[in-house]
């Protein structure tokens, strides 16, 4: 039931959740993701090429917390900047 506070659930996420085992699939053959793997570990050790990013994996480890603003931006530059690359598996 509706009551018009929130919006109904988007038709995308029923296709994402149909799509997701072809995605994984994919992934899981990527022959890249050994390397992938590996450049994680590299930075979540606090290995990276980018100074700040290691400061605040090492805050990370120390720790056991990273403030709000650090986590948004470490988990971004993870994601879109160290981490993803274009694979010879395409996703849709």
């Amino acid at each position: 039931m509706n009551d018009g506070l929130f919006p109904p659930i988007a038709p995308v996420f029923a296709s994402t959740r149909q799509d997701a085992p072809d995605q994984l699939t994919a992934l899981q053959n990527d022959p890249n993701a050994e390397a992938t793997r590996a450049r994680a570990a590299r930075c979540a050790d606090g290995e990276s090429p980018v100074a700040i990013m290691n400061h605040f994996a090492r805050e990370l480890i120390d720790t056991g917390y990273l403030r709000n603003h650090a986590r948004m931006w470490f988990a971004a530059w993870l994601a879109f900047t160290s981490l993803i690359r274009r694979s010879s598996a395409r996703i849709r």
